[in-house]
């Protein structure tokens, strides 16, 4: 088994290999910031709007989608939480140090009948695309919150 993730690793080039090391140490940050501070400060925290740097000041186009990426390769392989939310987390400081401003969305899955526990879920958008969360996110989830604008459920 570890032969074949040291053939992948080797498959990678430098700059996805660095994306998949910031990923880790993105997602330890995100996954502490978690545990220590309280959700609604976190979600004050992601939903508070950045102004975008003008797309030609940005020096790699592909960072948003190599982003999205490596989260979602690390992300299942540490040893610690990091499900939608530490994700969004991760990814949303990575894109705000590089002047992006992503946009973090709450939402809960619609129920199908009988007595379910609600499933919430977050995700997070730039530009329109899904960064981490599911490129399908938006069709599976009524959002709930979409940025600075809170809603309550209707």
């Amino acid at each position: 088994m570890a032969a074949h993730w040291l053939k992948r690793w080797r498959e990678i080039d430098g700059r996805g290999r660095a994306a998949l090391v910031i990923a880790v140490v993105q997602l330890a940050k995100a996954y502490v910031d978690f545990r220590i501070r309280p959700t609604k400060a976190i979600l004050d925290d992601l939903s508070r709007p950045q102004s975008p740097r003008p797309v030609s000041a940005r020096r790699d186009p592909d960072l948003p989608h190599r982003i999205g990426w490596a989260i979602g390769v690390v992300a299942p392989r540490v040893p610690w939480r990091a499900d939608c939310l530490v994700q969004a987390m991760a990814a949303s400081a990575w894109l705000r140090r590089h002047g992006y401003g992503p946009v973090l969305q709450l939402g809960l899955q619609p129920s199908t009948g009988g007595a379910q526990a609600l499933v919430a879920h977050a995700w997070l958008v730039l530009d329109g695309k899904v960064i981490v969360g599911g490129e399908d996110a938006g069709s599976r989830y009524i959002a709930i919150m979409r940025g600075d604008e809170r809603a309550p459920p209707s």
